[in-house]
Parts: structure tokens; C-alpha cells; sequence
């Protein structure tokens, strides 16, 4: 299993529940004990329901895209039975109120790997089963309904967390997770649980050495050591535990999850591989030991070739398609006031090389100047810089950001090749001297209009999932993970511009009210 994008072994699956919404993960308390803690009785909730609802937004979204691509020249019973042979091989994949794969949090990008091999298996189930018992298929349409099925049901599980975010108490109950470790790895696995955005967790506290812990876990309570694990796991009503598995000996893991095999808990031991592509791993045994055997990866010259040809081909399409509505927003951000349509800056590139990157304007005129007095109301960690409400954002700029519309100029420095379609987000000067490690390793490929960061942890002020989905991505790139990200940018762009126009409707109505009680007053006076 996969938490995040870090590498978790999954042991046992056994009546515990996820929740794939976004929120912090919770700490029950902040002082660690030094002795043997007693914790308060807890049990095991309800199963989440909702994943019932999920898996048939998944297989409604397989119905209308049958429906609107393979039903076309069909009679009704035919595109019935069409439909019907989709929706039960997809019914096979995905499993009705089946847990899912990831027992504590999943990427985005990894569900949308998933969901691409489901629309694929979906496709060529139909042109299997068509010679006996549907009708003629072509194949450049059942080809064209694998695709479209990939994105019908990306923006279905993207709707089925907005509504998971939404449900009452009694139809979610919490993770109450059990952190097993000491060292840095175990450090690395709590900041993922704590900053990743995809996970809803509630840590429990850690299981361990009571002193001799690494510094980044000083803040979670200390439940007692290894020894006691089955009456921590018991007392705390943990529904998982989360071992880092790289501290501990063979004879201390082994012992730990004997005791642990008869408890209704997920058991996560992490193989210690963070940031390794989870595709790239395998189970494997040596003797009767488990090993994990991770498979190399070598980048080919055909396929820089082909990413460039998409780059150009892809942004050459969007402009023309787009060329309205670039029109439009042009004459919009003109009509707001004095000041040029485009925003240009510095930004750092491939290698270290700088280039002028092109938006269109959201800002006042003099923003740049205005930066340094609103320093105090930075919200991100690290060198970066960004408020929620920044009041230097034009009313315009607000709508166009949120659907990102503002940034269609990049596809001009994508045709220049100063820029990707998909890469890490490009960097100010500043920020890119202020980064250190293996962090300069992001200038190895070309920045990105979307890229990992942008679509699973855009909103997440850490500078910690900055830093750890741009290398993720330079380290495991391939022309499939690009495929995910852009697949994965629909959604997540639609569901930002939804919002912004509610947003934008809810302040308009909230202003009607107050407008019509200021008359009165003014009248009365």
C-alpha cells in the first residue's frame, strides 16, 4: 500500500475504515510521559458507509460514459448491453463496499494510476466479450471510451470527497492511529500522517523507547514500548498501527506483529523507501523471509522525445481551443483598470537557467512593491510566499486564479520550451536560493504549468510536501505518471472554480442584505 506517495506494507485488513477527506491529522495530547501511561477504554465505530457511495459514483460514471460514447448508432437494447458488460467488469474491479487498496491515505495521482487500469481492463473486456455477445465495436471508440472513462471517474472520486467532507459524525468514525518507532524514519512517517493532505487521522502517540527518540517526535505522547504493544493497541481502540520498520530488528518486528495478528487493527509496516514510485515495488521472498524487490528504472532518449512532442502539440491545441476565453479575460483584466493585461517575472528553469514567465495580471499594479509590508501574513513554511486572501488580488484575479485561467500565458513558454505541460512548480530567484540539499536536484527538469505538487498539495502551506512531491517526481518520472497528473488537473481545476464561483455568489447575496439595512439606517436618519 501506498500512504501518500510512501511505501507501506499492509499486513492485515481487518474491520477498520478510511476516510479520504482532507484534514490535519489530530494528536490526543502534546505532553509525552515517561512511564507507563494508562489510556482511556475505546472501541471500534461503525464502518464508513460512504464507500459504498463512492463505488457507485464510480460505477454510475462507467453507465453515462457508456452511455454517451458507446450508445451512439446503437439501438436501445444493444446499448444496454453494452453498458450492462461495462458496468459489470467494472463492478469485478473496483468491488461494491470493497476496501479500498491504501487502508490510511491515498495521492490523488496513485487512485488515478488505478482508475486508468480499471477504464483500460473495462475496454478490452468489451472488445473480448463483443464477438459473442454485444454487437460490433469498433475499436477506435472503445479506445476513445477508456480515455473518457478515466477522466468521468477521476472527477467522480473528486466529488465523492468534497460529499465525504460534508457527511454527519455517525456516518465516518476516525483513524486512531499507533505510531511504532524512534528514529527518523518513524519522524518522516508522522510529518507525512501530520502535513499530507489527503489523510484524516487522529495519532494516538507512539510506541518506543521513553527518551532516546529522535527530536521531530518530542510531541506525541509516549504509550508505553514494544513489549506492551497489544495492551496499547487494546486500550487505545486503535483501528491502526504504523510500524517504521527500518529501526527495528527482525526479532522486535517479528514479536510485534505476532501479537498484533489476532487484534481488529491495519497493521502499516514501512519499507523505508520514501519517495520510491510504489509501482516499482514487489514482494518477494528469500527463503522464508519477505523481501521487497524494487525494480530499476533508466529514462530513454525516445521518451524526452515524446514528452517535448506532447508539449507542443498539447499547448498548440489548448491555445487555439482556448483562444476565446484567453480573449475574453484579456478585455476583462483591461477593462478593470490601467495597467498592463500580462504579468511577467523571473522565474528559474532547467538547470539553473532563468526566463521571463508570462500570466495574465490578478494583482494591483505595484503588488511587487506591496510584498515586503505583508510579510507578517505569510501563511507557508519555508522560502515560499502566499495568503489565502491577499488583498493585492483584483476582484477579476481572484476568479481567474482560482480556475487557473491566469495561467494560459505559460503555454507561450511551454511552445518556447522554457517550460513542460507537466513539471515542478517554477521557482523565484529567491526560492531557489534558498533551497538546499536534494532539493536542487527539482532544477533537473523542465518546470511544469501543473505538476504533483500543484494537484495534491496546492493548498497545504508545509514547505515539507513541497519539497517531497517535486523530488518525487524528478526522481520516478515517466510519460505515464505525466499522463496521471494531467488527468488528475481536470478535477482538481473544476472543483477549485466551482468553489470560486460559490464563493463569489455567497459574498454577493452577503452583501444584498447589508446594502438594504444601510439604506434604512440612512433613511431613518
Amino acid at each position: 500500500m501506498t500512504q501518500g506517495n510512501h511505501v507501506v506494507i499492509n499486513l492485515r485488513d481487518t474491520g477498520s475504515a478510511t476516510r479520504n477527506v482532507e484534514t490535519d491529522v489530530r494528536v490526543e495530547s502534546t505532553s509525552p510521559a515517561a512511564r507507563e501511561p494508562s489510556l482511556p477504554d475505546a472501541g471500534l465505530r461503525s464502518p464508513r458507509h460512504w464507500r459504498v457511495v463512492a463505488r457507485l459514483v464510480d460505477l454510475s460514471a462507467v453507465g453515462a460514459v457508456g452511455f454517451g460514447v458507446l450508445g451512439s448508432g446503437q439501438s436501445a437494447v444493444q446499448t444496454l448491453q453494452i453498458v450492462g458488460v461495462a458496468v459489470a467488469v467494472a463492478l469485478l474491479r473496483l468491488g461494491v463496499g470493497r476496501r479500498q487498496s491504501v487502508s490510511l491515505g491515498k495521492a490523488r495521482t496513485v487512485e488515478t494510476m488505478e482508475l486508468a487500469a480499471v477504464s483500460l481492463e473495462v475496454g478490452l473486456a468489451l472488445l473480448l466479450v463483443q464477438a459473442t455477445l454485444l454487437p460490433p465495436l469498433h475499436l477506435t471508440r472503445v479506445a476513445v471510451f477508456s480515455v473518457v472513462l478515466v477522466f468521468g471517474l477521476a472527477i467522480g472520486r473528486a466529488l465523492t470527497r468534497v460529499v465525504a467532507r460534508r457527511l454527519p459524525e455517525h456516518w465516518t468514525s476516525p483513524q486512531r492511529v499507533v505510531l511504532v518507532g524512534d528514529d527518523e524514519e518513524a519522524t518522516w512517517l508522522y510529518r507525512l500522517m501530520s502535513e499530507y493532505p489527503e489523510l484524516a487521522l487522529t495519532v494516538v502517540g507512539r510506541v518506543g523507547h521513553p527518551l532516546d527518540i529522535h527530536p521531530g517526535l518530542r510531541g506525541l505522547p509516549w504509550l508505553g514500548t514494544l513489549h506492551h504493544i497489544r495492551r496499547i493497541t487494546q486500550s487505545a481502540g486503535a483501528t491502526s498501527i504504523v510500524i517504521a520498520g527500518g529501526g527495528l530488528g527482525p526479532d522486535a518486528l517479528g514479536t510485534a506483529l505476532r501479537e498484533l495478528q489476532s487484534e481488529r487493527v491495519d497493521i502499516n509496516v514501512s519499507a523505508g523507501l520514501g519517495g520510491l514510485d510504489p509501482s516499482a515495488i514487489k514482494l518477494s521472498t528469500l527463503g522464508v523471509g519477505s523481501m521487497v524487490r524494487v525494480r530499476t528504472r533508466h529514462a530513454r532518449t525516445w521518451q524526452a522525445a515524446v514528452k517535448r512532442s506532447v508539449d507542443i502539440v498539447g499547448s498548440a491545441v489548448v491555445l487555439a481551443l482556448a483562444s476565446p476565453l484567453i480573449a475574453l479575460a484579456a478585455v476583462g483584466i483591461r477593462a478593470g483598470g490601467d495597467g498592463p493585461v500580462l504579468f511577467r517575472q523571473s522565474r528559474i528553469g532547467q538547470d539553473g537557467r532563468s526566463f521571463t514567465l508570462l500570466k495574465f495580471r490578478t494583482m494591483v499594479c505595484d503588488a511587487e512593491q506591496r510584498k515586503a509590508t505583508l510579510a507578517q501574513q505569510n501563511e507557508r513554511t519555508g522560502p515560499l510566499f502566499k495568503i489565502a486572501h491577499d488583498p493585492r488580488v483584483t476582484r477579476l484575479g481572484r476568479f481567474l486564479r482560482a480556475s487557473s485561467i491566469d495561467e494560459l500565458p505559460q503555454l507561450v513558454n511551454v511552445l518556447r520550451g522554457e517550460m513542460s505541460l507537466v513539471g515542478p512548480r517554477p521557482a523565484l530567484p529567491e526560492e531557489a536560493a534558498a533551497f538546499e540539499g536534494r532539493l536542487v536536484d527539482r532544477n533537473r527538469v523542465l518546470p511544469g504549468l501543473t505538476g504533483l505538487w500543484q494537484v495534491e498539495a496546492r493548498d497545504n502551506p508545509s514547505f515539507f510536501s513541497y519539497e517531497m512531491l517535486d523530488l518525487y517526481y524528478v526522481d520516478n518520472w515517466s510519460l505515464r505518471l505525466d499522463f496521471v497528473i494531467m488527468v488528475t488537473t481536470v478535477p482538481v481545476v473544476m472543483h477549485r472554480g466551482v468553489r470560486s464561483l460559490v464563493d463569489v455568489a455567497k459574498r454577493a447575496v452577503g452583501r444584498t442584505p447589508r446594502t438594504h439595512a444601510s439604506a434604512e439606517r440612512t433613511a431613518a436618519a
